[in-house]
């Protein structure tokens, strides 16, 4: 196994669900107030599930671009967020891919 010292290029999703409109928002608030505590190399979209009337289910699409030990605070972070949370609603964090951002891996050869 190979060292690798570079950035990484982080994709997470996290699907909130509530039955409350208020407690929709409120939730995704707080990781929206994570995402841009860390605007220096976080980047992120929301989805709304309805046009009209209350929202009930919020998709946040989460990109990171980062050192190793950045991508790791941040995920556990989020983590801790959303199983704070999860308890009362369904808040789920899924880890689409976390992958080398550049081509430093093969410097020694």
């Amino acid at each position: 196994m190979e060292m690798y010292n570079g950035q990484y290029e982080q994709c997470l999703e996290v699907i909130i669900t509530a039955e409350y409109h208020e407690e929709c928002v409120h939730i995704a608030s707080k990781i929206l107030y994570l995402c841009k505590a860390w605007s220096h190399n976080v980047k992120y979209d929301q989805h709304k599930s309805a046009r009209k009337g209350d929202v009930l289910r919020r998709g946040i699409m989460i990109y990171q671009t980062a050192f190793a030990t950045d991508i790791i605070t941040f995920r556990e972070s989020l983590n801790c967020i959303c199983d704070h949370y999860g308890m009362r609603t369904s808040v789920v964090l899924i880890i689409r891919s976390t992958i080398p951002k550049d081509s430093r891996i093969n410097l020694l050869k």
